[in-house]
């Protein structure tokens, strides 16, 4: 092999000098810079095939294919507008773009940190630096560790999710998925499923508003801080309704209904009073939900199994068709009740009087 030593290069104007060839490796020793000022070389180094550099001083430009020697493809892409992008090129994506983007058909981004007690945490901050001052608002999702040290492989903590929000850099926790599941809003008790705390200490707070697509509210689930109490409400107001009418016959229609005393399949032990939906469908129709003997039907949008169509059936393993049961809000029989209750005072009152 040839060995060619070149102490000092000061090439003119205009000269061209080539080092090395495809295969060959360059060996730039320690101190030597790049200098455009000075005279020196500068530019894109390039040839037939990438070289090894094994020491280096300043490079005005650099490109790599890959993050070792063994990528045969761009895994990572900085922009001149600092936009970074992981597994695809940011010429594909549009130009609102975020300034990080990860494409990957598995775990797209790992955060790891050092936990060494409960408490600690890997964290996600937000910030957003507002243009007309220095004030900053964002956000922050954390992974907490939680419980106590369980010992196995590598040892592990449980821990929770947690989400932040806040203003001027203070972010306060808002939300927390512990690590069974156990969801807790406005508070860090973990007392039920799910477990909302309102910030209220007396007076109205509703925790859960429901409302249609324009928005109209449809009822909401309110506590009453000041008596301990919840209420679980639905619109009511006059302004959303028309053809009242206060003169119908309630007792006819109350002898209609059949309750009865049942247990539940799943809990033989257990009888309680109560209704069957479909015999309370023809005749306080707004208490129920669902249709009687209704089965899972394949629907529009959904990917249909070989020779199957929009409307058929759906099966179960066993080949049998799939319950979908009905409901009753059973509150919606006191307006009925009611009704009779006065309609029979009102029989009463005219025996007593005759």
């Amino acid at each position: 092999m040839s060995e060619v030593r070149v102490n000092k290069l000061s090439p003119r104007s205009g000269t061209t000098v080539t080092l090395g060839d495809s295969g060959d490796t360059i060996t730039i020793p320690s101190g030597v810079t790049f200098d455009a000022s000075s005279g020196g070389l500068a530019g894109t180094l390039t040839t037939a095939a990438q070289p090894n550099i094994t020491s280096v001083g300043t490079l005005t430009s650099f490109a790599s294919t890959g993050i070792d020697d063994n990528a045969t493809s761009t895994a990572i892409t900085i922009d001149s507008s600092n936009d970074i992008d992981i597994g695809a090129t940011i010429s594909s994506i549009a130009a609102t773009s975020p300034q990080l983007t990860i494409s990957s058909t598995g775990e797209q981004l790992l955060l790891q940190g050092t936990t060494n007690g409960t408490g600690q945490s890997v964290d996600i901050l937000f910030e957003q630096k507002l243009t007309n001052d220095n004030t900053r608002a964002g956000g922050k999702i954390s992974s907490i560790a939680t419980g106590s040290y369980t010992a196995g492989d590598g040892g592990t903590y449980d821990s929770a999710l947690v989400f932040y929000s806040g203003t001027d850099g203070a972010n306060t926790e808002r939300m927390r998925i512990n690590q069974n599941g156990n969801i807790q809003i406005g508070t860090t008790t973990e007392s039920a499923r799910l477990h909302i705390a309102s910030s209220t200490t007396a007076g109205t707070d509703p925790l859960v508003v429901f409302s249609d697509a324009s928005g109209t509210d449809c009822g909401s689930i309110d506590i009453n801080a000041s008596g301990n109490t919840v209420a679980y409400t639905t619109s009511s107001d006059y302004r959303l309704k028309e053809n009242v009418d206060y003169n119908f016959d309630a007792t006819t229609r109350l002898k209609q209904l059949k309750p009865a005393r049942f247990n539940f399949i799943a809990d033989t032990d257990t009888t309680v009073d109560g209704f069957l939906a479909h015999e309370v469908s023809s005749v306080v129709p707004e208490a129920i939900t669902g249709t009687h003997n209704e089965v899972e039907v394949w629907k529009n949008g959904e990917e249909l199994p070989e020779g199957v169509s929009v409307g058929d059936n759906k099966l179960d393993e066993n080949g049998n068709t799939i319950p979908v049961y009905q409901g009753i809000d059973q509150s919606k029989l006191v307006p009925l009740l009611v009704k009779t209750i006065q309609e029979l005072e009102a029989r009463i009152t005219q025996l007593e009087n005759a």
